[in-house]
């Protein structure tokens, strides 16, 4: 639901019919689409002394990523995985497709 928190190492399902979108605290986007799953690994945006971190998993689906402000700050923080694959990230926005 809108508002609610994600907690790290959570794990998020879709089914043939579901979507989900996210926008993070520093305006991170990500989109998994039908039968899809992405787990949460580690988030952490705290830009008074400069903590940035970022790691998803992409376990299977679609993903459409956005970079929002660790990406802009921190670029080197930032990973996405997917089997087979891991991607750094300058700032940018992609998708992913994981069998």
């Amino acid at each position: 639901m809108v508002g609610d928190a994600i907690p790290l190492g959570a794990v998020v399902e879709t089914g043939p019919n579901g979507r989900f979108g996210a926008m993070l605290d520093d305006g991170t986007t990500v989109a998994l689409g039908e039968n899809g799953r992405i787990e949460f690994t580690r988030y952490r945006f705290e830009p008074g002394p400069g903590l940035y971190d970022f790691l998803l998993r992409v376990l299977q689906g679609r993903v459409i990523y956005g970079s929002g402000r660790i990406g802009e700050a921190a670029p080197e923080r930032v990973r996405i995985e997917a089997p087979e694959l891991s991607i750094g990230t300058r700032g940018t926005r992609f998708a992913v497709i994981a069998p």
